[in-house]
């Protein structure tokens, strides 16, 4: 499977823990979107106020 070649880090010559601080984004993401669900945490949307702003939309 030579399109599985790109997604290893020792090909490029670098050690899993040298980019390991770059992918916390990519680690934390599922966790919270797990958590987002079984909480329920959500942000609302603001009302919109009337006048010309709203009528622009």
């Amino acid at each position: 499977m030579e399109f599985l070649r790109c997604v290893h880090g020792g090909d490029a010559g670098v050690s899993t823990f040298l980019y390991f601080p770059f992918a916390v984004f990519n680690i934390a993401s599922p966790i919270l979107s797990l958590l987002y669900g079984i909480t329920g945490f959500k942000i609302d949307k603001l009302p919109t106020a009337p006048g010309p702003a709203a009528e622009a939309l």
